[in-house]
């Protein structure tokens, strides 16, 4: 593949971004329902272990039971989170996004995967010093990368990992008041780890499952490299929410701020 620059999507810019006990490893963000005829504002974090019952008069009973005593961090007890008790936690991000703690079953990858995991989700925002205070300073997300699409502006993309593991949740930050269902497909996103995007993007292509894939400019999808420095696919399903392929980690020095997390490992 000839490396070919473009905005953090592909997409020229369209819609402007153009102490405690062992800690486990298994935390999963996942979109839950991007389809905009469903909940779009919502996804979930999936663990290995059973969230257990809630009491929803005390924060103390929601870290024990739905974030589990094998965690590393806490929540702080002054934010009010909308718990209810059905052997989940449920609560709600500052602009409305819902934040479900649910028992993830067990895994069922089928051999030679294309895609075996899911790095990150893409949510839309508004005001990032509002949603770090949920997402950092309640459930203890870490930083991980930011960028746009001038190295010299306010970042457009703010991404930040789960307190135990390397997936990421990555603000969409726009001031936007009226997207549309397109846009919004694109912004509210989710993205499919590879570790090689050659060999992912050749395994499509000779399968032909490509058909339909096109660009702004109606040229076949390929694969681009983002402002992160990592080569990405943008891909569109049937309801029109972007499917992102991206490699692992980056191939060289990414704009706007460096990495300060460890990538995916796979």
């Amino acid at each position: 593949m000839a490396p070919a620059q473009s905005g953090r999507f592909g997409i020229a810019g369209a819609i402007g971004h153009g102490g405690g006990e062992d800690v486990t490893k298994s935390a999963l963000l996942v979109a839950t329902a991007l389809h905009r005829g469903r909940n779009a504002h919502g996804f979930a974090v999936l663990r290995d272990r059973a969230a257990g019952d809630i009491n929803a008069r005390t924060a103390q009973a929601f870290h024990d039971g739905v974030v589990g005593q094998d965690r590393g961090w806490s929540l702080r007890i002054d934010q009010q989170l909308d718990v209810v008790t059905h052997g989940f936690g449920r609560s709600t991000a500052p602009e409305g996004v819902k934040v479900e703690f649910v028992q993830a079953p067990p895994a069922a990858v089928a051999i030679n995967a294309l895609f075996p995991h899911i790095i990150h989700v893409g949510a839309i925002i508004k005001d990032r010093a509002l949603q770090d205070g949920f997402y950092r300073d309640v459930l203890g997300f870490k930083p991980y990368w930011f960028g746009g699409m001038k190295d010299d502006a306010p970042p457009s993309w703010v991404s930040q990992q789960v307190p135990d593991g390397t997936d990421w949740l990555e603000y969409m930050i726009t001031t936007n008041p009226a997207l549309t269902q397109a846009q919004m497909g694109v912004l509210n996103h989710f993205a499919l780890g590879v570790p090689n995007m050659q060999a992912a993007y050749t395994k499509l292509w000779n399968d032909d499952r490509l058909q339909g894939q096109v660009d702004a400019r109606s040229q076949q999808t390929v694969p681009k490299i983002g402002r992160d420095a990592k080569w990405q696919l943008n891909l569109i399903d049937p309801d029109g929410t972007r499917a992102e392929v991206m490699e692992l980690r980056a191939i060289g020095k990414p704009c706007c701020s460096p990495f300060t997390a460890a990538d995916p490992e796979k």
